[in-house]
Formats: structure tokens, C-alpha cells, sequence
């Protein structure tokens, strides 16, 4: 997918993008699942991070977000590296986009 020069204008003015429908389909299937798969792998020091969260009520702990899932799952980093993101970040930037840090954030009920 090329940009087109109104699209990469209204980054340079505004700081942001919307790219409607990037992701669909099978694809879209792939990152859920992948995110479940990161959700569901035990801690493990030296590994993807989880930070959790209080809920206001009950007990127990919400996951908020994982980080550094980058080097211990093929189909996220594959993800990343790809043309979605990392491809189209390059075309905004104008020169070749650099992953500094991966996370997904959860935003649970409640």
C-alpha cells in the first residue's frame, strides 16, 4: 500500500493517521489470537512483561498491558516488522522506521 501525498500532508500537519480498515478479515483473526496467545503465557522473569491493575471492586488483578512480547512471538513480530506497520510508519516518516518499544494495552470492562 502506497500513501498517497494528501494522506502523508495530513501527518506531517496533524501528528496522526487514520488508516481505515487495515486490518480485516484473517488477518484481523491473526492479531486476536496472537493477543490471546501472549495473554496466556505464564510469567517468566526475563520475558514479555505484565502489568496489572486493581479493579475497583473484588479482588484480584486486571492485566492493563504487556510489553516486550517482541522477541518471544513470531506472528506479533512479524507483524510489526510488516508493511502495516512498520512499512507505512517508514512512508510517514521518510526514512526506515526503528521498533523502540511494543505494547498492547488492555482496556477492560469496569
Amino acid at each position: 500500500m502506497q500513501l498517497s501525498p494528501g494522506q502523508t500532508e495530513q501527518f506531517r500537519s496533524t501528528g496522526f493517521l487514520i488508516v481505515r480498515s487495515l486490518f480485516t478479515g484473517a488477518a484481523l483473526d491473526d492479531i486476536l489470537c496472537w493477543t490471546s496467545e501472549v495473554e496466556a503465557q505464564p510469567e517468566a522473569p526475563g520475558r514479555a512483561m505484565k502489568y496489572f491493575e486493581q479493579p475497583m471492586a473484588g479482588g484480584g488483578r486486571l492485566l492493563q498491558r504487556i510489553e516486550n512480547f517482541y522477541p518471544y512471538h513470531d506472528g506479533l513480530r512479524r507483524l510489526c516488522d510488516g508493511w502495516e506497520i512498520k512499512g507505512l510508519a517508514s512512508q510517514l516518516l521518510g526514512e526506515d522506521a526503528v521498533l523502540f518499544k511494543e505494547k498492547i494495552n488492555f482496556k477492560l470492562a469496569g
